[in-house]
């Protein structure tokens, strides 16, 4: 086995995860005020079912192998410093981008998918509640708090997390606890999701604690890739056609499918040096917090004021969303740096 490049792989999933987040969001077909799905091109809708399937359990399946990768060698967490240090760039965005999106959004109510009123009663509910927030997706943030919150727990209390029953154990107790979650997935700072997504992130912290162990993807990264590939089109066409999309193991089996598709992608591109999202490194979480701005902007000037097509419309948001925040981020960081942590710099 070739020696493990460190964090290339994970740079490149970062990189893949944050794009394909903007490429489904990008994949809309606008009929009037209502999203259409099935007046998109039909190869168009079967990707962004596939996409849907485990774009966002990739990100959090990242997070855990980071979350270990960084505290590898660190027998105890200061638990204070780190979640401090989480909270700045998870909760302070998220509160700030969020007001500062609120009140446009109320303004052009009559444009947005998701109206809201110009009230605090909606204000309040954008945040507290993090599925009815103003950037849908914004969700993702308090939820990834609250799995730190867990983890830093976890970590201090089972330091020696390498021994397979404790890994066994807390693989379990997760994934038993996303199948019989009993809370509402519209729960209070989205408690209910992070029970349902702590599973992807212990699969990405324990895959770091046995990634040299567990070398057969990449050693076989083509073959695993194919055969990831040929499962994530059977399993969509199933999703596609309604089979099973209410059984939770299936949602479970389709996203680490698209994780295993995603990581066996990222040794063959960065083996042969053939990374193509090489520009995006270092600016996933910024377009991950600012690409709906740029996305919804496109939107309602191509959808909603110009009536241009979806072949119009949809690249304009899929290049807005991904590369504007980009430009945004690094006039930050060379004008306003004392600021950047606003948009997770």
């Amino acid at each position: 086995m070739k020696p493990y490049k460190l964090l290339d792989e994970f740079k490149f999933l970062s990189s893949l995860g944050v794009s394909l987040v903007v490429l489904g969001h990008a994949l809309i077909y606008l009929d009037g005020k209502q999203i259409n799905d099935f007046a998109l091109p039909g190869i168009l809708l079967f990707l962004r079912n596939m996409i849907y399937g485990f774009h966002l359990p990739l990100f959090v399946f990242v997070a855990g192998y980071l979350f270990r990768h960084t505290n590898n060698n660190v027998e105890k967490i200061d638990s204070y410093n780190f979640l401090s240090k989480k909270a700045k760039r998870l909760l302070v965005p998220y509160v700030i981008i969020s007001s500062i999106a609120f009140v446009p959004k109320a303004l052009l109510a009559n444009y947005a998918i998701r109206p809201i009123d110009l009230n605090f009663k909606d204000y309040a509910i954008n945040l507290l509640f993090p599925f009815e927030n103003t950037i849908i997706y914004f969700w993702y943030l308090p939820t990834l708090f609250l799995l730190f919150l867990l983890f830093v727990f976890i970590r201090n209390s089972y330091f020696a997390t390498d021994r397979v029953w404790v890994a066994a154990s807390i693989t379990i107790s997760c994934l038993l606890a996303y199948l019989y979650n009993p809370f509402s997935n519209n729960s209070l700072f989205n408690f209910s999701g992070a029970i349902d997504y702590a599973v992807y992130f212990c699969i990405g912290y324990f895959f770091c604690v046995y990634r040299e162990k567990i070398d057969f993807i990449n050693d076989n990264a083509k073959s695993v890739f194919v055969i990831s590939l040929a499962c994530l089109i059977v399993l969509t066409a199933l999703k596609f056609n309604g089979i099973f999309f209410a059984l939770k193991l299936f949602k479970f089996i389709f996203a680490v499918t698209g994780i295993i598709f995603s990581y066996s992608l990222a040794i063959i591109c960065t083996s042969k040096k053939m990374n193509f999202l090489k520009f995006i490194e270092g600016y996933t979480y910024q377009i991950f917090i600012l690409s709906w701005f740029f996305i919804s902007f496109s939107r309602i000037i191509c959808y909603q004021i110009l009536g241009v097509g979806f072949y119009v419309a949809f690249p304009m948001m899929f290049f807005t969303g991904l590369l504007a925040p980009i430009f945004i981020a690094k006039l930050m960081k060379s004008y306003y740096p004392k600021y950047s942590y606003v948009i997770g710099g």
